[in-house]
This record gives structure tokens, sequence and C-alpha cells, in this order.
């Protein structure tokens, strides 16, 4: 039927032209996706605009979103909220001049205003003709003038933004030309400001807005030929001054030229045109005057078309379910042009965006019609001849690839060349044989010319066969010298003798460190660079021993390592990749970062993922004609610009077969192209020829914050805003963004508060910052964004900050600062007069009281010097009687000894005379014994006389306190302990000193008490450092100090020792009664108890500070009495 029609419209050459149809290129398009996953309101999306700010608005079933490159932000109706979206089903979007958003619901027109966050909505009020006349609203067109046309279910009207009146009379049942009843689905305007209007029943119908008169041009024109259908869905006026109609259902796309009054369908054909289908949902004028037109229905062929002026043919794209950058789904409803350029296509299953200025790696895959059962996974590559290139497959084979014909050629893993399929290494050499490196079959040499096929294999027993079967990388240098490096050390082929020289690790230092070998480079000297890493294929392999450099001069091999803690070691002993730049500099790629060696070979320089990387782990380098590196990781592919230092990473939006890069896949052709395998194809790329425009960021200040509350503001033209703050609102947080949908989540901000920062401080990829307590004054906030392109943001966002000083720092509180000052001045000259005649007159009262207070003072002074005396007094008596009663028993203890003696003899030689029988002489030898006896009674009684006064001289202390010189106190009971612990155990020695405070007068204390309290807490201390010394711990000295302090409100002595200290599970228990560490029968747990009881007696506390296996230290406080 649709042929037959055509036919007969191509007959009315007056009315219509038909259209030749040829096949014609596609333009590669691919397409980042957004759903609900992403934060986007609902799948189905049903329109798309962009504000003036930059901001891509959403609206779809379930709300509208809006997208600033990063996430989404969704509005929708909230019951009992008038300032909400009318309705959630949005059906048309619109941004005019001012940036005011207008959304066309199922149930009413809003206006949102983004400055504060605000909807006004328009209904249809029954029987107020100031309304609009329908509530479904399907399309808004603006006019010169700023007045906007509404199309609804009910007919058109006209709104002022200004005043929000709203003129409906063209949709009165009392109007001739009444619009009543017309469901208008779209407003299209010509050059002459005339509205081409498409109804779902009413045909194509235009308005003149001058004279209000509509025409009904399918009214006029009833013949299916030039207008098949009353239900039109889109109508877009072209920058030709087309009218592009869609029509529905299934009667396909027609341009109407209202000059000739001339029209052309375009419809699905099976044979001429089976790109298109026939339910047109949308029509879009690209910048370029490209037509774009998307279809939904449950076909295959639904999606967006692209029509070909030249050809007169349309390419379409649609949904594909192996292709993750085809769009979300076919079933589309609207496409948009945002101001880059940007393709945003609206589907029933997602956003879909193409960046259509973007620069688009190549790359090869399998055909999906040509699969290779379906291997895309890609390892060894290598440039045969020329435009002629062998890449390796994972277990199948290798492919052929012919890129002058583009003919693609498997060979299969049946093939003896492809080693069982495992081909992982391919090396052709100066002679033009091919080397192929296999995993478990040892590698081979191919000859092309005879076809000949010579492989290499490990024999066990035969040193001189190769080092091992499964091959990582095969290097032919400078001398056509093959190296090939195996799970099991390096192998050097003798082409003299067809043997092989090989090299394993040995543990000497200038030796093969490792056998795990994975990767080869010569640099530009001749030296050898070695990559190592674990071998999965291998289970024998070793760990990685990092980066290994061969000289083959010397026949030596250097190791670098990483060294946990130095910064200038190797990142990472797994070694994925080496290579060389223009200036000399060794590159190594890890799985831990890329390194550059520097030119004294000692230190490296680390670049990780926080300097720009996608991925710490390259798996390739190869450097273009510049000099910059490209890298492939398992994230991406990364430029990488030496000078700068700074990365551009490239992802699926560049052309990148997937985001996974194969190990040793990589490649230069003798073009200077790059190419790199992966997981998905190879990526082809030539340096020289990258180009796409460039998209300079806007930057936007998105929310200010004071004291972490969002706080409204208003842009000027400028885009710039000013905010006044009170001076204890000085906490404040900026949040930014940079409108940029190229590569977003790359962008990179710089900022600084003017007034505060002199240089611009990185932020990296955040976009916010916080300043706290900010001092008063003028602060302006610069925010600028650089892409991953590199190209900075044209103009900083901006914001004025004016915080205001506290009233106290303002200049009328100056003002009475300066009066109250010169008041001040002048009454405390007024006062200072009258205190210096006070003073005269004071004087002469306190010397007279002074002279008081010295004679007070004297009189007190002579009592204290007079018990002073009265107690030295006392103490030298005691003095001299300790040393008349040392001196008076030492001397009968002499005498007891001495006639002791004597009378042993005595007895001996009495003994031997009564033997003999010499009675006479045995009576006079016992005469002499018993005068003897008498002697040492004597002595005896004599020296327990000496011991009875001793006691009865301790006995008459009175317990009394007493003024006492602590410092003779201390220094006396210190020698006393030392001298008796000596005089128990001659092995006991120690060093002890004093540090007495010379200004520390006497007090007034018990002495006998206190000396209680000193003796048994030094002989502690002695008792302590004399245990530890017993563990003859090397250069170890015991030693007891005594310190004494005077201090304002009390003196302190301070008894200290160097020994084992007391352990925390017992500080609190050495005061308690019985509680000893001695051993048994040599404490009784007492001696610290009583001193604790005389100390608090004498409103005094003892405090210990000890440190385990250091000593001791006790200190004892008193009031200063």
């Amino acid at each position: 039927m649709n042929n037959l029609l055509l036919r007969l419209f191509v007959a009315a050459l007056c009315i219509s032209a038909s259209v030749s149809l040829s096949a014609q290129p596609a333009e590669n398009l691919r397409f980042e996706r957004f759903t609900i996953e992403n934060g986007l309101a609902s799948n189905w999306v049903t329109a798309i605009t962009q504000d003036t700010d930059g901001y891509i608005w959403v609206g779809t079933a379930s709300g509208l979103s809006r997208f600033d490159g990063y996430d989404f932000v969704t509005y929708r109706n909230i019951p009992g909220n008038p300032h909400s979206l009318s309705n959630n089903r949005v059906n048309v979007l619109h941004v005019d001049p001012s940036g005011l958003i207008w959304v066309g619901t199922q149930n009413g027109l809003s206006r949102f205003d983004p400055v504060n966050g605000d909807f006004l909505n328009y209904y249809h009020r029954p029987g107020n003709p100031a309304s609009l006349p329908g509530n479904s609203i399907s399309a808004i067109h603006e006019t010169a003038s700023g007045k906007l046309w509404i199309g609804t279910d009910q007919g058109l009207a006209e709104l002022d933004p200004e005043t929000g009146s709203v003129i409906s009379e063209w949709s009165s049942p009392a109007n001739a030309n009444s619009l009543t009843g017309v469901t208008i689905s779209s407003i299209s305007a010509d050059q002459d400001g005339l509205l081409w209007i498409g109804s779902r029943n009413r045909g194509l119908i235009t308005f003149d807005s001058h004279t209000k008169t509509p025409r009904f041009l399918s009214d006029e024109n009833p013949t299916v030929a030039t207008f098949p259908s009353r239900n039109v869905s889109k109508v877009k006026v072209s920058s030709t001054g087309d009218i592009w109609v869609g029509f529905m259902p299934n009667h396909g796309l027609m341009r109407y030229n209202p000059t000739t009054a001339t029209s052309v369908f375009y419809q699905y054909h099976k044979k001429d045109q089976p790109e298109f289908w026939n339910v047109i949902s949308d029509i879009m004028e690209s910048e370029d005057q490209t037509i774009w037109v998307t279809t939904y229905n449950q076909s295959a062929y639904m999606g967006l078309h692209k029509f070909n002026e030249k050809t007169g043919l349309f390419t379409r794209y649609t949904y594909q379910p192996n292709n993750p950058t085809s769009l979300t789904w076919g079933y589309c409803e609207s496409v948009f042009e945002d101001k880059d350029n940007n393709l945003w296509v609206g589907t029933s299953r997602g956003l879909n965006k193409a960046d259509r200025n973007r620069w688009q790696m190549g790359m090869m895959n399998v055909d999906p019609d040509n699969p290779f059962d379906f291997v895309n996974n890609f390892y060894a590559i290598e440039e045969v001849k020329e435009d002629v290139l062998w890449l390796g497959l994972d277990g199948t084979g290798f492919i052929e690839w012919d890129r002058k014909t583009n003919i693609k050629k498997k060979i299969e893993r049946t093939d003896p060349r492809s080693g069982d399929g495992r081909v992982f290494a391919i090396r052709k050499d100066l002679d033009g044989n091919v080397w192929f490196g296999y995993r478990g079959q040892g590698c081979a040499r191919y000859h092309p010319k005879t076809g000949k096929l010579e492989k290499f294999i490990n024999e066990p027993g035969n040193p001189e066969s190769l080092i091992g079967n499964i091959v990582s990388d095969i290097l032919i240098d400078r001398k056509n010298t093959v190296w090939i490096a195996t799970s099991s050390g390096l192998s050097r082929y003798n082409r003299t003798t067809g043997t092989f020289t090989n090299w394993q690790a040995d543990g000497s230092p200038e030796g093969l460190s490792g056998n795990s070998l994975f990767s080869l480079f010569e640099d530009s000297r001749g030296a050898i660079w070695i990559g190592t890493r674990e071998m999965q294929y291998d289970p024998r392999a070793t760990f990685p021993s990092g980066l290994i450099r061969y000289d083959p001069e010397t026949n030596r091999f250097r190791t670098y390592r990483n060294a946990p803690g130095d910064p200038g070691s190797l990142s990472s002993d797994a070694v994925y990749c080496v290579n060389e730049d223009p200036e000399g500099n060794i590159w190594v790629g890890t799985n831990n970062g890329l390194n550059k060696l520097d030119s004294a070979g000692n230190q490296f320089t680390v670049f990780h993922d926080a300097d720009g990387l996608p991925d710490p782990n390259i798996v390739g380098i190869l450097v273009d004609h510049k000099g910059l590196l490209w890298l492939s990781t398992l994230k991406g592919i990364s430029r990488f610009d030496p000078v700068k230092k700074s990365f551009r990473n490239f992802t699926m939006e560049d052309g990148i077969q997937a985001y996974r890069f194969n190990d040793n896949s990589r490649f230069k052709t003798s073009r200077g192209e790059l190419i790199f395998g992966g997981v998905a194809g190879i990526n082809l790329i030539n340096p020289s020829g990258i180009s796409g425009e460039k998209v300079i960021p806007k930057v936007l200040i998105t929310r200010f914050l004071k004291q972490n509350m969002p706080v409204r503001f208003e842009k000027t033209e400028s885009q710039t805003a000013t905010i006044d703050l009170a001076w204890d609102d000085n906490s404040i947080g900026f949040e930014f963004v940079a409108i940029n949908y190229r590569s977003a989540q790359q962008t990179r901000y710089e900022y600084k508060l003017e007034g505060l920062e002199n240089e611009w401080v990185q932020a990296g990829t955040r976009r916010y910052v916080n300043y706290t307590h900010l001092p008063a004054g003028n602060y302006t906030f610069r925010v600028r964004a650089v892409n991953a392109e590199g190209v900075y943001s044209d103009t900083d966002a901006v914001m004025e900050i004016r915080i205001t000083p506290p009233f106290w720092r303002t200049w009328w509180a100056y003002s009475i600062y300066a009066f109250l000052f010169f008041g001040a001045v002048f009454l405390i000259d007024r006062y200072q007069r009258q205190r210096l005649v006070r003073l005269e007159r004071e004087k002469v009262r306190d010397r007279e009281i002074e002279q008081a207070r010295e004679i007070e003072k004297a009189y007190t002074t002579l009592k204290s010097t007079q018990a002073q005396l009265i107690q030295s007094e006392k103490m030298a008596s005691l003095g001299e009687l300790t040393a008349g009663i040392a001196h008076e028993i030492q001397n009968p203890l002499n005498f007891v000894n001495n006639f002791s003696e004597i009378s042993n003899e005595l007895m001996e030689e009495m003994q031997s005379e009564l033997e003999k029988g010499d009675l006479e002489e045995a009576k006079a030898l016992s005469a002499d014994i018993r005068i003897n006896l008498e002697k040492i009674s004597h002595h005896g009684k004599r020296a327990s006389g000496i011991v009875k006064g001793m006691l009865e001289h301790s006995r008459s202390a009175t317990g009394e306190r007493t003024l006492t010189d602590v410092n003779n106190l201390a220094e006396e009971y210190l020698r006393l302990s030392f001298h008796g612990l000596r005089a128990k155990d001659k092995s006991f020695n120690a060093e002890f000193r004093t540090d007495l405070d010379a200004t520390l007068p006497a007090m007034n204390l018990v002495a006998q008490d206190i000396g209680r309290v000193l003796l048994n807490i030094i002989n502690n201390a002695f008792y302590a450092v004399h245990e530890k010394s017993k563990a003859d711990i090397n250069g170890y000295k015991p030693e007891v100090t005594v310190q004494t302090r005077l201090k304002t409100n009390h003196f302190e002595i301070r008894i200290s020792d160097n020994g084992k200290g007391i352990p925390g599970e017992i500080r609190d228990k050495i005061f308690q009664p019985f509680f000893t560490t001695k051993p048994t029968g040599q404490g009784t747990g007492l001696g610290l108890s009583l001193s604790y009881d005389i100390v608090k007696a004498h409103g005094g506390e003892i405090k210990l500070e000890t440190r385990e296996g250091e000593g001791s230290e006790f200190i004892i406080l008193f009031p200063a009495v």
C-alpha cells in the first residue's frame, strides 16, 4: 500500500518529488548511558534541554532531573506543596533567556526559578478565560518578543512571562477560528514568525501570531499523497525553511516545502530504507544542519536516525546487546543537541549522550558476522610486513590483518605456527623471520619465504636447549640477537650453533635475581632490561624479583627491588614493562605505579593514581614521536607528559576497546602508530592525528554554606555574587562544579580566597572547600577548572564575601574607646595626685609600725635562736655520748678478747702440767686464769654499763616537736643507714650523695620520728640498689640520693635510687601494714606503714614516683612551719 501511494505521489510532480536511496557510511557515535542507577528520576526520558548555566534538564515519566556532568538533582510533585512541580509526567521543556525553566506536564505548566528553587504553576481553570485551555501541556514555543505559546490538549494559549497573564481566546468555542478541542503536540516557527503547529486530531496547522488566524492545512489538502494523516506527532522548521512533519502511526516522516507546496516522504522500506521506522517521536536539527529523528515501536528498526542530505538516506543508531556504547534501548522519545554539540537521546530505558566533537581512537575487533570463535582477547602483536599485522589470541591461534584491504584471516590453533593456540609473543628478526613464543610449547622460528618452522623446547639434561617452555616475551636486539624470557630463566639464541646460552638465579649479587621473567627491553646503550613477575601459568616459577638490568659487555646483572619505607626505591617488585624516552630516561610499569629511573640509575620517581593515573597496574608503555608516554592499564589508556607531569586518561567515550588491556600486548608500527591489545579488541592510535574540538568547561558556584547551612544567593550578569555576613557567621563553605560533559570525573579544580590566600590551591577532583573562623574583612572567592584535555575555564566563578566586624570593632566603637581613654587618663592623673599625698602621710605611720615589727621580729628570732642553741647542745651532747660510747665499748671489748686468748693459752699449759703431775705449777696457772676471768668480767660489766647508759639516754626524749635542721638530719641518717648496712653485709657497697637546699631553715619536727622515717626509706633504697647490683648489669653503679627543697608553702625531702623500680601492680600496696617485697625474715612490712603514719601526724604526705627498671623516688612533703 505504501509503495502504491508513493508511486501515485511521484506521478503528481506538481505536488511532490521522489527520493533515490543508496548506502552511506555511518558516523561513529559512542553513547554514554545514564539511568536511575546514576540518579535519574526515571528511565523513561520524554524531554531534554539545557539552561543558560549549562545544566542539562531531563523530563521523565516520574519527575524532572537536572544534570551537571556528575550528579542528578530530581524535582517532583509534593502533595500539598503549591511550589513543587505541577505533575511528575513531563512532556516538554523550555528555557527562556532569563534562565527560567518552563516545564509542560500532564497536569499543568510549571515555571522553575533556579535562584529560589520554587515552581510557579499554571492550570486550566474552568470558566476562567485567562487560564490555560487545557492541563496536558505538550508544546512550548518562545517568540522573539519573549512571549510563550503553549500547546495543550484543548488548544493554544499565549503567556506573558513578565506579567503571568494568559490569553487563550483562540481556543474559545465563540471564536470562528477557534482551536477549541485541538490536541496540540508540537509548535515550531519559521523566519516570518508563522507558527507551524502539529496536532493529534486536526493534522498540520499554521497560526499567524499577528492576525491570530489559524489555517488548517490538512483540511485544505485532504489528499493522502499530501498529508497522509491528521495525527501529527512532531513539527520542526529547519534552517532551510523546510517543514519536517512526523506522523503517527506508521505514516512516517514528511519534508514539506511551503514555497513550492511540495513534499517528500520517508518511510520504512525493507529494501530501499531498512534503517528507518515510521512512528516519529521527535525531530531535531543540529548546529551542522543535520536532521535527527527519533522513532519508537516494538521493532528492531526503532531508534535514532541521522539524515544525509546528499543521499536522502537515514543512518540508524539503536540498542546493541553486546555493545556497551550503544543506546540503552531503541525506543526513543527525544533528541537534543547542547552548546558543545553533544547529542542527548532519551529512551524508555534511560538517557544517552554522544560527544560528536570528541576524538575517537581507532579500534579493531572481531566482526560479528565472522566472529572467529567469538575471541577478542588479544596478546602478541607484530607487523610482519608493512600494514600486515599478526595478532596473537588467547588460546585460539592468531589473526593476520591486512590493514590496506581490511582482510582478517584466522590462523587456527591447529596450524603449527599457533603452538596449540597459545601465542603470547611474536617478533620479527632482522632477517625477516618471525619468532613465536608460546605458553607451554617453548618457541619457534618461522621462515616466511620457505614456510619452514623450527621449534625449540626445553630438553631435560641438555643445558644448551631452551631454558623453559613457558615463554613470556621475545626481544630482537640491534645485533639481531634473539633473547627469550621464560618462567624458568633467560635464554639467548646462538645462530651459529643453533643452541642457547642460559641464565638462572644463582644467588650471587651480580647474577640473575630470579627466574620468573616477564618482559624484555633493549635501551639506547645496548643494555637489556628484564621485568619479573609471578607467572600464574607456571606454579614452579619464583615470585617477582624486581627490575633487572643486564650488561652484555660485562655479563653482569644488576637488580632493583622495592624497599619498604624507601620512597626512592622501585614501587613494586612485579614489573610488567620497560621503555625509554628520547632523553634516555628509563620508565618502568609495575602493578603499583609508573617509575622513572634517574640518570644515575639509583633513584626512582613514582607516579600513582593520586597523581592522575587511572589505575596503578601498568601493563604496557609506548613512547610517541613527541616523547609522550602512552600507558595501557587495567582501567583504560593514559597519555603521560614527562615534562608537565600530567596524565590524560582515555575512556570508553574515546573509543577504547574495553577498560582492561592485556600484558605485553603493545606495539609501535613502522608509521609510528601505537597499538594496544585488550580483552575486547585492539586500539590503534596515531599520536599526530589526535583531533577534536576542545570543550571549555564552565565553572559555577552551586552552593554557599554559612555555619554548614546553605544560603541562597543571586548572580549578576558577570556571574559574580555578593554575600554579606555578620562577624559570628565566619565559618563558610563553597560547593562548585564545572559544567563539562566530556570526562567530567577527570576535571580538576583550583581555588583561592583572596584576602586570605595568595596562591591557587590545587583541589584535584574535589568540588568543595570550607573555611572556619575567618576574621572580619572583604574576601573574594575564585574557582576555576581544567578538564581532562588540559583546557581551563575561560572565566572564574567569583563570589565576594563581606564579613562585618563585631560592634566593638566599628568606627563608632573606636570613638567611644578614645573618649573613655582620655577620660581615664584624666581620672588616673587626679587619682595619682591624691594618692601621692595619702602615701606621704602613710609613710610616717608605716615607719612607726615597721619599727614595732622589727622589735617583735628580733624578739622572735632571739627565742628561736635560743631554742636552736639548746637543741644544738642536746645534739652535740648526744654526738659526744655516741662517740664516747663507741670508744668505751671498743676498749672493753678489746680487753675481753685479749684476756680470753691468754686464758686459752694458760688452760692449755695447765692441762699439760696436770698430765705431767706438776700440781703446783698447775695451781699457779689456775690462779692466773682466775685473775684473767676477773678482768674479763670487769670489762664486760663495763660495756654493759655503757649500754645501759645509752638506753637511759634514748628514753630521756620527750617526743615533743622541736626546730630541727632537716638537712643535717637527712645527712646523718643517710650515713647511719649506709654504715649500718655495711656493718651487716661486707659485700654491700653503693654510692650515695646529697643535694641539700641551703636556704631551708630549721623546721618544727619530732626529730627522732622523722629520723625513723628517713632511716626506713633510705634502708629500702640501699636494699633496692644492692639487689639490682647482684644482676651484674654492665656499667651499672648503685646510687642513692637525698635532696631537700624549700617551696612556697612547704618543704620536701626527696630520696631517690636507681634500682629496679616498683612494679605498677603493687604501687598501691606499699604503704599497707605488713606488706613487704623482701624475702621472709628480712622485713616486717611495717616500715613504710609506720613512716606514712608519722608523716601524716606531722601534717605532711608521702608521694611515690617510680619507673619500672629505672628506679624510684619517695617525696616527703611537710608544711613549712
